[in-house]
């Protein structure tokens, strides 16, 4: 029975398949982990203890290759800044669940986030690069498609936007962080954002997160909602609508800006 196990340990071992407990810190961040059975498990970057700084893609070279559960790491992170349903939230590493050991494929799928030329954001297959739209959906809420149909039914239905520039969109800064104007979470540098107005007028920084709580707000009544018979007429499809109502938000607390 123990050489069986220990052949099928192996057999999953060439096959890219590990226990979450088997996993040690990357070398590089963002990281996705590929749940044995469907789902993924998203990470942006480890919390220093020294740099002030909140920067995703950190990770102080000296814990690469370690646990998370080490003395050295302990020493010197406070924690990861994890990504679901487009909250950032500080959690353990995925080694650091020992009474939920489950198995995972890492380095199956990458994270793209938007650069100095594009807002695009999304999961993407290693082998293929193509987008897998549902990790997308699960990471960061919506895809980029469907979220940026979304801002265009609200622009048109509240009237924003102008005849220069349309109102609301996803952009990014590349130079710095920002604060949600809604909820006060971290918008770290390289991450999608909605903006409403130009930089320093209202609204004009808000999280995916925020934005989500919002619409989520607006169409809780489902279709006995103005706004959800509105968005159909629009052509923003059902499903989508009652996607969005039912991304989930509350097992998370966001890191606020300034937090770490």
């Amino acid at each position: 029975m123990n050489r069986t196990n220990s052949k099928d340990n192996e057999n999953q071992k060439s096959n890219g398949i590990l226990l979450n407990s088997e996993i040690t810190i990357p070398d590089w961040f963002p990281i996705v982990y590929e749940r044995r059975g469907g789902g993924a498990i998203a990470y942006l970057g480890a919390i220093s203890k020294t740099n002030t700084d909140m920067n995703i893609e950190c990770c102080p070279y000296w814990i690469r290759g370690k646990h998370s559960t080490d003395d050295v790491v302990k020493d010197a992170v406070l924690g990861f800044y994890r990504l679901e349903n487009g909250i950032i939230f500080k959690d353990r590493f995925i080694d650091d669940y020992p009474l939920n050991p489950y198995e995972v494929i890492p380095d199956k799928a990458y994270i793209y986030l938007p650069n100095s030329t594009s807002t695009y954001y999304g999961i993407f297959e290693k082998d293929t690069d193509e987008i897998n739209s549902a990790q997308t959906q699960r990471i960061f809420g919506l895809t980029y498609e469907d979220l940026d149909q979304v801002l265009e039914a609200y622009g048109y239905i509240f009237g924003h936007g102008n005849i220069y520039r349309r109102y609301p969109q996803i952009t990014r800064s590349t130079q710095r962080n920002n604060c949600c104007d809604l909820s006060g979470a971290w918008i770290p540098k390289g991450f999608p954002y909605i903006t409403f107005a130009e930089s320093g007028y209202s609204f004009s920084h808000v999280s995916l997160s925020g934005f989500y709580q919002h619409l989520k707000l607006l169409l809780l009544a489902r279709s006995k909602s103005g706004i959800w018979q509105k968005m159909l007429e629009c052509g923003i499809d059902e499903k989508l609508l009652n996607q969005i109502i039912e991304i989930n938000d509350w097992p998370y607390q966001s890191v606020r800006y300034g937090e770490y």
